[in-house]
């Protein structure tokens, strides 16, 4: 059950946010995704991230996805997140290789009423390993287009 939530995050990451509102008929999971955020950190990494809204049933869960993708042959190997001093718990989902490229898959549990704040203010964030440290300024219009769906707790 964990690959296919892993997966159904890998490929939601995948989508625009205007085509991605999907139902899995074998899972029973429905997702939304925002937009992407994208940036170029410098000749060799790259940061992306989505929000995501993953429903079943009556459970509803919202997820920070994160992609780190260096394009020097060596993994980002994520170890810390941080946040305005405080420690995110970041979960890596997936190491994987195209090419010369090396990308990291992660993601960040977040609440609906986090999301819903964050529609407001935006989110900046720090991941960081060995091999550099990957900052991300998430945008509140990612957020927004999320918050709207989000119940309230």
């Amino acid at each position: 059950m964990r690959f296919i939530f892993v997966t159904y995050l890998f490929l939601s990451a995948c989508s625009s946010y205007a085509e991605f509102a999907r139902f899995g008929v074998h899972t029973g999971v429905t997702g939304k995704a925002s937009e992407a955020y994208v940036r170029t950190l410098d000749a060799v990494a790259r940061v992306e991230a989505r929000v995501l809204r993953l429903s079943k049933g009556d459970r509803e869960r919202f997820v920070l996805k994160t992609f780190v993708i260096r394009s020097d042959r060596n993994y980002p190997k994520i170890l810390d997140a941080f946040s305005l001093w405080h420690e995110l718990d970041y979960h890596r989902d997936d190491r994987h290789r195209i090419g010369v490229f090396r990308a990291e898959a992660g993601h960040v549990d977040m609440s609906a009423a986090e999301v819903s704040r964050r529609a407001q203010s935006g989110y900046s964030f720090l991941l960081s390993g060995p091999r550099g440290h990957y900052p991300f300024n998430i945008p509140p219009k990612l957020f927004a287009q999320i918050a709207g769906l989000a119940q309230p707790p």
